[in-house]
């Protein structure tokens, strides 16, 4: 197992004909954050009670990733060494992605419905017109792996599924990076900044 915490490092490589699999959250740590910025804008908007809600589903939810995160890493460490995880940060999960695709020289298709979110992600997001792909994302992680079925039951099984796991996408030879939502399609394009 190959695992990837710093994205500008070159050094790990994701292969071609692999299952792309996202583990957690998309934006979660995001939504926390826009919470706590945007509290009494999205209580008066929301009503106080669905916002409290909120805040204690995304704190909820933080804590059981970082409570399975070392299970996780030591179960594919032993189970599954071919698998290579790029860890999400501020760049979202697009971007986590793009630089997947980028060190490694290779493309992927990736089913944009596939990757786990929470509806109060997107609905924060959705009211202050910001894109959850493209934000902050610590706690998820994108996996390559030649078997991804093999890599998805291994982690349910070591997180009772109470992290979501699922296989979005695939990689692929060549540049082609291309994000497919029903019947729009779109290229992947690099992180602003």
């Amino acid at each position: 197992m190959q695992r990837h915490e710093d994205l500008s490092e070159n050094d790990v490589r994701s292969a071609a004909g692999c299952d792309i699999i996202v583990y957690g959250y998309a934006a979660l740590p995001a939504t926390g954050d826009l919470m706590s910025a945007e509290y009494d804008r999205i209580a008066e908007s929301t009503g106080q009670v669905y916002a409290d809600r909120i805040e204690y589903n995304v704190d909820s939810c933080m804590k059981v990733l970082a409570a399975y995160e070392d299970a996780v890493l030591s179960a594919i460490k032993d189970e599954d060494p071919e698998t290579v995880i790029w860890q999400c940060g501020d760049d979202g999960i697009f971007g986590a992605l793009w630089h997947m695709t980028a060190a490694s020289h290779i493309g992927m298709h990736l089913d944009v419905r596939q990757v786990p979110m929470r509806q109060e992600s997107i609905e924060l997001f959705n009211m202050f017109d910001l894109n959850p792909y493209r934000t902050k994302s610590s706690g998820c992680m994108i996996l390559t792996s030649p078997c991804g079925a093999r890599t998805v039951e291994i982690i349910k099984r070591v997180t009772e599924n109470k992290v979501p796991c699922v296989i979005a996408g695939y990689t692929l030879k060549g540049k082609e990076k291309l994000l497919i939502n029903r019947d729009e399609i779109q290229y992947l394009t690099r992180p602003e900044g």
